[in-house]
């Protein structure tokens, strides 16, 4: 592995004139687990879409395992958002986790067996192989999710990029979903891009808050700057609960110079 698996410098993108990204910069370092908090359209999607060589950045550069993304896609697995799926979807999950290889779909859907032998020990491993033959739509949320993360590791990825994994899924599961993850770290960088604050619970080494504007910190710990960043400034004298905090310090304060004070001053 490289020292630097992604690295983001002066980035700007936006839509149809509205911007989306500004002077982004972020440098992912090889073997991290780092996560991207941030707001619905904060941009978060986007910037794994210039990382995933899907979107090219209007301004600034980008760079995967030190080369330009589209040259080093086959170096990154990819999870995407909980989509909804139909129940009568036909795809089964041993398809959809066969749907990660490339060699396959080149040669008309055709796998090897050895292909389809690390596909079932990748099920294996996301703890998710006795659904082999069930159809993706008769899934849950959580299974679909775990589906979708074997799918991306087959190919065996240096660099596992997440979007928004654990939208769908009840709290306990996207914990457990969100833990899972701690254990594929020993040989793979990972970045999981989400406004679930939960994943601050788990083993990440580092953390970055994305709104337009980024904020990075090597330690896995929101800076007020960054909640700032995230939430906009909060201002207790205008909140209806910080006046509340405000008067009720204001009448503790009253009752101790009346009472403590009084009786207990040298």
């Amino acid at each position: 592995m490289t020292n630097k698996a992604i690295d983001v410098k002066n980035l700007y993108f936006s839509y149809n004139g509205s911007s989306v990204l500004e002077d982004i910069n972020l440098v992912v370092d090889s073997g991290s687990y780092i996560a991207i908090l941030g707001p619905n359209g904060g941009g978060k999607t986007t910037l794994l879409k210039i990382i995933l060589s899907i979107l090219r950045p209007q301004k600034g550069i980008v760079k995967v395992l030190d080369s330009n993304p589209q040259e080093k896609r086959h170096c990154i697995g990819y999870v995407p958002q909980n989509l909804d799926v139909k129940r009568d979807f036909p795809v089964t999950v041993f398809e959809m986790v066969l749907a990660g290889f490339t060699t396959g779909k080149s040669l008309g859907f055709i796998y090897t067996k050895n292909e389809k032998k690390k596909a079932l020990q990748v099920l294996e491993t996301v703890g998710v192989a006795h659904l082999e033959e069930k159809k993706m739509g008769e899934l849950s949320g959580g299974e679909r999710q775990r589906v979708y993360l074997a799918r991306a590791l087959v190919s065996n990825p240096e660099i596992l990029l997440l979007d928004e994994p654990t939208s769908n899924i009840d709290p306990y599961g996207a914990f457990c979903f969100l833990k899972f993850l701690e254990t594929l770290r020993e040989n793979k960088t990972i970045l999981v891009v989400t406004h679930d604050l939960s994943i601050m619970a788990t083993q990440i080494t580092s953390l970055a808050c994305l709104n337009k504007k980024l904020l990075y910190n090597d330690q896995p710990v929101l800076t007020q700057e960054m909640l700032t960043l995230l939430y906009g400034y909060h201002d207790e004298s205008t909140c209806a609960i910080g006046r509340y905090a405000i008067e009720e310090a204001a009448h503790l304060k009253e009752f101790r110079e009346k009472t403590f004070d009084k009786h207990f001053s040298i």
